[in-house]
């Protein structure tokens, strides 16, 4: 969009322009990310004010800068526009909506938010759509995908302006559905203002991220944000068996479809038999009953392919579609992922780092096999700290041997991490070894013919956060080669 004809568009004719009508092609909250052709909308974060990088954003070359006149006093520039924002969040949406356009008549976005479950959720949607012979893309914790674009994923929910632009790509590309994972923090921080959801979905609610929202009510409060602006043309998909949904379910205006294995719910399952190798369902939908047998193991997953199920249903595919859909998706990098290499003993590795996801893993794990439980896990730092106590516990209850370690320990000491969960063990089986690679390998050192080896924490991630920052850091390679010797 050209700079004059821009400026009418939000209201601003009257300000003096520069010579040159330039093409404005992007909208950015990062100075790093500044060309001629941007848009450097200077917004105040949680840790960092956008108005401390104007000047460079200037240096840069950004021809606009969007400011709030209460922080920001500009000095005359005869190649920048500035354009004061009396209320920064409104005048963001208008911007976002003009620079990058998009027909949520054309393309469904769907919105995954819970504590636990998001990604694996994204990927069984995203391979029933293609079931349905429907194009799709997802924004999520891993990466952000659509036609032949792979994204590293920079958090679960980018920032407003790189979501809004993700989803104008996908419709240039004929992308029918974005299946988006929707984080506390994003909706916390207006990450999907401007964005209308054609289905919401809620998985579940434990504690979590209290070290940023405080208490459960705010992280709840939170959550319910994805709901409470749906229209009613929109579907709400809630989990029976939570008892958040009971609260959902008179905070939204959209159309309730419930999926649950305990309570009564539009989805739910008949029969389930579980082991280590698959999950056998036998799932009643209000259009018929769908026998599938999915690669995806335990009751948590089964939560997951419920979800799914309702969001197929919603949509109005076959029950033929959902059933394929399911039944193909093999594996998901870091969700109780199998490391095989034709060695005696099982090697899990899953990305559980939340008391709740931990406890499901483990349980799984037990209600399938009775070989010793080996688990290496540790906690966070500078995150919740709340979780370290409990997590102890759910190891000290399920594990035979447990190995403490490093998780993405970040400014906080390793060793005074680690002291806060073994001062919470209630068993002696245990050993502390703060090198995560090291870790690693004394548990597949232990391992014995038909063990089971669960490395816990990571999944998916291919790094270390520590002081200076991140570190490569791939479990995968390393389980490999230390099996491979």
């Amino acid at each position: 969009m050209l700079l004059s004809e821009f400026l009418k568009r939000v209201g601003f004719e009257n300000i003096v322009s520069i010579e040159k009508d330039i093409n404005l092609t992007h909208v950015v909250m990062d100075s790093r990310s500044v060309s001629t052709e941007t848009i450097f909308f200077a917004k105040s974060g949680t840790l960092l004010d956008g108005h401390a990088f104007i000047d460079q954003a200037i240096a840069k070359g950004a021809p606009v800068i969007v400011y709030d006149p209460k922080k920001y006093k500009p000095i005359l520039n005869d190649k920048v526009v500035f354009l004061p924002a009396e209320n920064p969040n409104q005048l963001l949406t208008q911007i976002l909506s003009l620079v990058y356009p998009i027909d949520f008549g054309q393309i469904s976005v769907v919105g995954i938010t819970g504590t636990n479950g998001k990604t694996t959720l994204t990927y069984l949607l995203e391979s029933i759509i293609q079931s349905h012979q429907s194009h799709c893309g997802v924004v999520g914790t891993i990466n952000y995908r659509y036609a032949n674009t792979v994204l590293d994923a920079t958090n679960t929910t980018p920032s407003v302006t790189e979501i809004h632009r993700l989803i104008h790509d996908m419709q240039k590309n004929d992308i029918d559905y974005c299946v988006m994972e929707v984080s506390s923090h994003a909706l916390d921080q207006g990450r999907v203002e401007g964005i209308e959801f054609g289905t919401s979905i809620f998985t579940n609610l434990t504690s979590d991220h209290l070290d940023y929202h405080q208490t459960r009510e705010n992280y709840f409060s939170a959550k319910s944000k994805l709901f409470q602006n749906l229209s009613t043309e929109a579907d709400a998909v809630l989990n029976a068996d939570d008892p958040y949904s009971q609260r959902l379910r008179t905070l939204t205006s959209g159309k309730i479809i419930t999926y649950g294995i305990q309570n009564k719910a539009d989805i739910s399952v008949l029969n389930m038999d579980i082991s280590l190798k698959s999950t056998l369902l036998k799932i009643r939908t209000p259009n018929g009953n769908i026998n599938l047998q999915s690669q995806l193991i335990g009751r948590f997953n089964v939560y997951n392919i419920l979800a799914a199920v309702a969001f197929g249903y919603a949509e109005n595919f076959t029950l033929s579609e959902i059933k394929n859909g399911i039944e193909k998706l093999s594996t998901i990098p870091g969700r109780m992922e199998k490391i095989d290499l034709k060695q005696e003993f099982s090697v899990f590795i899953d990305y559980a780092h939340t008391d709740d996801a931990l406890r499901n893993v483990l349980q799984t794990i037990r209600e399938a096999s009775d070989e010793k439980l080996i688990l290496v896990f540790g906690c966070g730092g500078d995150r919740d700290r709340t979780k370290r106590p409990e997590m102890a516990k759910t190891a000290s209850q399920y594990a035979d041997f447990t190995i403490i370690t490093s998780d993405n320990p970040r400014t906080e000491n390793p060793e005074s991490i680690i002291n806060e969960i073994t001062s919470a063990m209630t068993t002696d089986a245990y050993a502390v070894n703060v090198n995560r690679e090291s870790a690693i390998k004394q548990a597949l050192l232990l391992a014995r013919p038909k063990d089971i080896v669960l490395i816990a924490g990571k999944g998916h991630e291919n790094y270390q956060i520590v002081q200076d920052g991140a570190i490569k850091f791939d479990e995968r390679e390393i389980i490999k080669t230390c099996l491979l010797k």
